[in-house]
């Protein structure tokens, strides 16, 4: 049995910090690189280019430092002499193998490089993936991790979804459906709608948030019991969830206010009796 020698195991302790020194180094610069690279970029606010410069070092960085574990391991079979030519030969044996086996791995990097490549997201955006709705977490080569509004992790490969959905790409929609009853005046609507959009659109805490006011857009549909018209604005992204809520919370008071009755149910219901008396007639 061959003993490692104090002078080899001193060699793959400087191996170690070495490696450990220059990958401080180069995450280090690499921020620099990717954060000149991503400010050329003149369509993307100052928050998106972070978001994405976060999720460039992430996954660059992830990238790198496998590649200098790999690196170490074969200098220290070397420091070792062991038979790299002969390990490698029995690996590439394996390679085929181990191919077919790792082949939806393989469609998880690739699908993984064009998310990154395209800028389909980034971390912080809510997205729709599949099925799954949530905020990116972190973004690697094989999976994209979403916390959902419950606060459930997904773990999502980055092959399965054909279609991404990012909600929170440059600007928001506010897109909201207002129900009222069938006797409510549509010009008195219209000009509440319009006036606390621009109202909202004023106000110190929400108008930095606020790329264009919430309008009055149709009537878009007849209920059974009430009429659903639609308003639209747009806002800075990620924000449609807390203006939409202003908006609501302002219209309700101004219903209340002005005696706009919020629509129920009804239903006409018919007896036998009464049905008697009809055909009777």
């Amino acid at each position: 049995m061959k003993f490692i020698s104090f002078d080899q195991v001193w060699q793959i302790v400087l191996l170690v910090f070495g490696l450990l020194l220059a990958r401080h180094f180069i995450r280090m610069y690499l921020v620099v690189l990717i954060k000149r690279a991503v400010n050329t970029g003149k369509s993307e606010t100052v928050d998106e280019k972070q978001k994405r410069v976060d999720t460039l070092v992430n996954t660059v960085g992830t990238i790198l430092t496998l590649g200098l574990i790999v690196a170490g391991v074969f200098v220290t079979l070397a420091i070792l002499k062991v038979n790299i030519v002969g390990l490698l030969t029995a690996f590439s044996a394996l390679g085929v193998v181990f191919g077919i086996i790792t082949q939806s791995l393989i469609k998880d990097v690739l699908a993984g490089m064009y998310i990154l490549i395209e800028n389909q997201y980034r971390v912080g955006d809510v997205v729709t993936l599949g099925s799954v709705t949530g905020t990116v977490q972190t973004i690697s080569l094989r999976m994209t991790r979403l916390r959902d509004f419950n606060g459930d992790l997904h773990f999502v490969a980055n092959s399965v979804s054909t279609i991404t959905t990012n909600k929170t790409f440059g600007w928001s929609n506010v897109n909201l459906n207002i129900s009222v009853s069938y006797d409510s005046d549509m010009n008195e609507i219209e000009k509440l709608i319009n006036d606390i959009g621009i109202e909202l659109s004023e106000d110190e805490e929400w108008s930095m948030h606020i790329i264009e006011p919430i309008q009055y857009l149709r009537v878009d549909s007849f209920e059974e019991s009430s009429v659903t018209v639609k308003a639209l604005g747009k806002v800075e992204a990620g924000q449609q969830w807390a203006v939409a809520g202003a908006f609501r919370a302002r219209l309700k008071e101004a219903f209340e206010e002005e005696g706009i009755v919020a629509p129920f149910p009804q239903r006409v219901v018919h007896t036998e009796k009464s049905i008697k008396k009809r055909t009777a007639k």
